[in-house]
């Protein structure tokens, strides 16, 4: 059993996996238009992967993880995790980081990690074409202890904050309950930006495996669910979470590079001669 499937066993039996009151729904598929140019969760994998999913439902149903949280204590022996910005489509700026849980509830939230700046509204939607960020150098190396999980505080391109605020990976955290509204998972809702929604433990963060071994993609839906030009599409920011471990080489592999050392050695002895 490789290492990824021992790590998400490890959290499962460890209870964090997700909760049962947990809302999600699986990423719809926005179709480009002439105003509206972003593109779907699973051809956004399939470009980074080289894979040939046909549906983001599809690509979610064999490969998210059932899990919200990272357990450094489940991980193994590493080096350091190391956060990559892989995609944008989000009209808002992107603020990523990390927080820690404590025993009494109390969340302690990490400075920004990643930042991706959102479309300026003047700008026509049109003209607001997906952004590959790989090889921009959006990155972070972090090395946390024990449990931790990742927030994004969404902002408008003026820097103003949307009424619900930071969005967390554990469900559970992702809680407005604006007064009058009614207990559903996501209500009927109508109004601007500026109009407070009704979350009920929404789950924000689509956390997907990938072809490569300790490397996952983490895919943010920064709207609520009830949000009027919500399409629950998790495609507003994407970026890998990517675990660094040393390589130990084998014991013949050491031992072809002992005696490389000592006929190095040896030749330079016999030249001194």
């Amino acid at each position: 059993m490789g290492w990824k499937k021992v790590l998400g066993v490890a959290l499962v039996v460890a209870g964090l996996s997700l909760p049962a009151a947990a809302y999600y729904v699986e990423p719809q598929d926005v179709t480009p238009s002439s105003d509206y140019q972003e593109s779907p969760l699973y051809q956004i994998y399939n470009e980074l992967y080289g894979t040939s999913y046909t549906s983001s439902a599809e690509l979610a149903a064999a490969t998210q993880e059932n899990w919200e949280v990272f357990d450094t204590a489940d991980l193994g022996d590493y080096d350091s995790i190391t956060l990559e910005a892989v995609w944008r489509n989000a009209y808002m700026q992107e603020n990523v980081g990390i927080y820690t849980t404590s025993s009494d509830g109390t969340v302690t939230y990490s400075s920004e990690l990643l930042q991706v700046d959102g479309i300026d509204p003047s700008t026509a939607y049109a003209s607001a074409d997906p952004a590959d960020l790989r090889g921009l150098g959006i990155t972070a190396t972090i090395d946390p202890d024990g449990t931790f999980g990742f927030y994004d505080d969404p902002a408008l391109s003026d820097g103003s904050t949307p009424p619900w605020g930071t969005l967390h990976s554990e469900a559970s955290l992702n809680y407005f309950d604006a007064e009058g509204t009614t207990d559903s998972p996501y209500p009927p809702y109508s109004g601007t930006l500026s109009d407070y929604p009704n979350m009920l433990w929404e789950t924000h963060f689509l956390i997907l495996d990938t072809p490569y071994d300790d490397t996952y993609l983490v895919c943010i839906e920064d709207l609520p669910y009830g949000h009027v030009s919500s399409q629950a599409d998790y495609n507003d920011f994407l970026f890998t979470v990517t675990i660094n471990r040393t390589v130990v080489p084998e014991p013949a592999s050491m031992a072809l590079l002992g005696l490389g050392i000592v006929g190095l050695v040896v030749r330079r002895i016999r030249k001194r001669a």
